[in-house]
């Protein structure tokens, strides 16, 4: 891997976080080793069959998707799901609506301008029953949102943003403090919708 990414992450997480200068450049390799598994799941998502997609996301373990998936069917309520970027969220959102029974329509919002692979990759997300749609940021979309989730649909958010996606809150993380975008909570307070965070690790 190239040391010159490496090195300038490493010195940013041992300042931040306080690491001695060996675990901080383990982490940043970890961390630059996770960016490329990442884009390789985008990848092999917008390549598979619908099929080869769902096995994938049935590979992700948690106790959890089938309760979560239980109480999103059972609700009249709109759903807002929100996530960090970390682990297998993706493969975790994709298995999270296989799970469900009740059709929906599922608007994720993103900031990422539309690509190929996006597309091929969120029609996975179909499986026959639910429509989805990208929102994204920038675009004026919020009443759309909120009308979304007042009707019951599911809005999907990551929380872990920066300052210039909007207004945040300060919280602890790790030990640290840390900011959060405070749209996905404000979209469902003003949508009437139940917050529902899922997170996915190995």
């Amino acid at each position: 891997m190239d040391e010159s990414a490496i090195a300038p992450l490493a010195h940013l997480i041992g300042n931040i976080l306080h690491e001695p200068r060996p675990r901080a450049r383990d982490i940043a390799l970890d961390t630059l080793r996770e960016g490329g598994r990442s884009q390789l799941t985008w990848n092999r998502l917008a390549a598979a069959s619908p099929t080869a997609a769902v096995d994938m996301a049935q590979a992700v373990r948690s106790s959890q998707f089938d309760q979560i998936a239980d109480f999103v069917d059972r609700s009249e309520r709109g759903i807002l799901v929100t996530s960090i970027h970390g682990g297998d969220y993706l493969l975790g959102l994709l298995k999270l609506t296989s799970l469900l029974r009740r059709q929906r329509q599922i608007l994720v919002v993103r900031r990422r301008s539309a690509s190929d692979v996006e597309e091929r990759v969120f029609r996975q997300f179909s499986c026959g029953r639910h429509t989805v749609a990208i929102i994204r940021h920038g675009e004026g979309r919020t009443l759309q949102l909120i009308r979304a989730l007042r009707r019951g649909e599911i809005v999907v958010a990551l929380c872990d943003l920066p300052g210039s996606y909007g207004p945040t809150t300060e919280v602890q993380f790790l030990g640290h403090t840390m900011r959060l975008v405070n749209g996905p909570a404000e979209l469902a307070r003003l949508g009437q919708a139940d917050i529902i965070p899922v997170t996915c690790s190995r």
